[in-house]
């Protein structure tokens, strides 16, 4: 049977994460943070019967990646794919092209600038997750 892992938002990937873990979103941390210790190394091992289960060649993987670039890929040939958070924080051609529009980015504070004024970019005040779970 096939299995569709779409990364293409953190919700989605959570969810197939949960399914696959059988586990409930409010078990994901005290499991991971709690008796994991934040290591992935442990959590892997503990839920490692669990991950053998996949069947790698039924595993399709949905995603987004969109790139474009004005250096004949200069930039990507010398630091390769980037994380776009990094991207857009450090000097870069896209981040360069975005500050001659006015346009700029604190990705600690989660803001976005344009010519001066900030704006809210927490991604998670716009998810349909649940708030309590969230504190935890």
């Amino acid at each position: 049977m096939q299995s569709y892992y779409d990364i293409t938002n953190p919700d989605a990937a959570y969810e197939w994460l949960y399914s696959v873990l059988d586990m409930k979103r409010r078990d994901f941390i005290s499991d991971y943070v709690l008796e994991s210790r934040n290591d992935f190394d442990t959590f892997f091992e503990r839920h490692l019967k669990e991950a053998e289960r996949l069947d790698i060649d039924q595993l399709k993987l949905m995603a987004i990646h969109v790139t474009t670039n004005g250096d004949g890929c200069a930039e990507i040939k010398k630091n390769g794919l980037r994380d776009l958070k990094k991207v857009l924080q450090e000097k870069s051609e896209l981040s360069t092209f975005l500050r001659e529009k006015n346009i700029w980015f604190d990705i600690p504070s989660k803001t976005m600038y344009f010519n001066g004024k900030a704006f809210d970019i927490d991604y998670q005040k716009y998810t349909n997750l649940n708030r309590a779970d969230r504190k935890n």
